[in-house]
């Protein structure tokens, strides 16, 4: 009989993350950046890189809430810059690399959690959810036994030049030995959830657990799956791309919701199904997201009141456009993010982007195997810590490691 080993957890898990970046590397269009992605050379660092957020929490130091965040990660992109030159060639690939796989990390625990998460918290309310059930760590034990272990190569990580971006930037002390260590106990979590995969008992309670959530993880047209996650991050690349080479930014958005022609909203507004959703290429701050930066009309050019929500804090990236009301049934809709909405450090959106919304189509996500949730997850701002791997009340991240180590031998065993 399984245990479940913590208190709540939130994003994706490390065998996830692995994947994702994996699947991102396919799906970045050709050029310059696909080529530099997949270079055999870069496997390791963005495969560590993707990981290396979570390091943190599992030796209980602050810096790996710092690392999942763009502030971070643009203090590193402009220590890169400052470093070295394009082409991005030898040593400083390797940091482009690693840099990536952080904003991999980062961005897709924001795209999980602000969609495939929220919409877990409806369909299996009363199951999982009620019950303690660890939503990270079960999904990334169900990812695993469908898509199979994922092997992580040989550990690099950029441990001299990392304690000095930590310092600079917020006066963190961390230290080459904390990363080192960091990064061994992340194998031992991806050992944990390959070896939990492999054993059917263990992967049908996760099931049980969370059936909504483990029946669309490898789905790229339901929002926030880790397949979906996957299809937005090489946006993000590009975005950090002309960053590094001082070009335009090349898209105004990395993506929207509805994002395929037939995928309906539900006509419920207090349902997540309802939700328009967009990814903005930089962080924006909460201030500054509010209804008079959005558009929303319907086919007569009626508007849509809005209720927006940037889903993390300042400097996050997902804004859901929450209807007010109940949307009608079998109407079409377009939806605008007006030019000059502000993104924080980094200018503002340059022009009026519109996307097409309907209620006509079908609503993907909505798989009922329990009762709707008593708690609006949608009422009041989310939590500032992503907290992918962190225990919650009463468990420490290195007991969580220490368990995982334990079951990992009791198996082999």
């Amino acid at each position: 009989m399984w245990i479940w080993l913590t208190a709540l957890a939130l994003g994706n898990g490390q065998t996830a993350h692995v994947w994702i970046t994996r699947q991102a590397i396919e799906l970045t269009p050709p050029g310059a950046l696909g080529d530099f992605v997949r270079a055999p050379e870069h496997e390791a660092m963005l495969i560590h890189g993707s990981m290396f957020p979570d390091g943190g929490y599992a030796i209980g130091h602050s810096y790996g809430e710092m690392a999942h965040w763009e502030p971070l990660q643009s203090a590193y992109l402009e220590w890169i810059k400052a470093e070295y030159d394009p082409p991005y060639e030898g040593e400083a690939g390797h940091h482009v690399a690693f840099l990536f796989g952080m904003a991999s990390h980062g961005m897709g625990d924001q795209v999980y959690d602000s969609l495939y998460m929220e919409r877990s918290k409806r369909h299996d309310a009363e199951l999982g959810w009620s019950s303690g059930g660890e939503f990270d760590e079960a999904t990334d034990v169900l990812l695993a036994a469908e898509v199979g272990v994922q092997e992580v190569p040989e550990t690099w990580i950029p441990g001299e030049a990392l304690p000095g971006v930590f310092q600079s930037h917020a006066g963190l002390t961390v230290t080459t030995e904390d990363l080192e260590r960091a990064q061994s106990l992340l194998r031992v979590a991806v050992g944990f959830v390959g070896a939990a995969s492999l054993r059917e008992e263990a992967v049908n309670e996760r099931r049980e657990a969370f059936p909504w959530g483990a029946a669309f993880l490898t789905d790229p047209e339901v929002a926030g799956s880790p397949a979906n996650e996957a299809e937005v991050i090489p946006r993000y690349w590009a975005e950090l791309w002309a960053r590094l080479h001082d070009e335009p930014r090349p898209n105004e958005l990395l993506w929207v919701w509805p994002d395929a022609p037939g995928t309906g909203l539900s006509t419920d507004a207090a349902l997540p199904e309802s939700w328009a959703s967009v990814a903005l290429p930089h962080g924006a701050l909460t201030a500054d997201i509010d209804a008079s930066r959005f558009s929303w009309v319907d086919e007569a050019g009626e508007p849509v009141p809005l209720d927006p929500w940037l889903f993390y804090r300042n400097d996050s990236h997902i804004v859901h456009l929450r209807p007010v009301d109940d949307l009608p049934a079998e109407t079409d809709f377009t939806v605008t993010v007006l030019a000059d909405l502000p993104l924080g450090s980094s200018g503002a959106i340059a022009q009026d982007v519109s996307f097409p919304a309907s209620t006509k189509g079908r609503v993907l996500e909505t798989v009922d195997t329990g009762e709707p949730s008593t708690n609006d997850t949608s009422a009041g701002e989310q939590s500032s810590t992503c907290g992918c791997l962190a225990g919650g009340s009463g468990s420490a991240p290195w007991l969580w490691m220490l368990i995982s180590v334990l079951w990992i031998r009791r198996q082999r065993s």
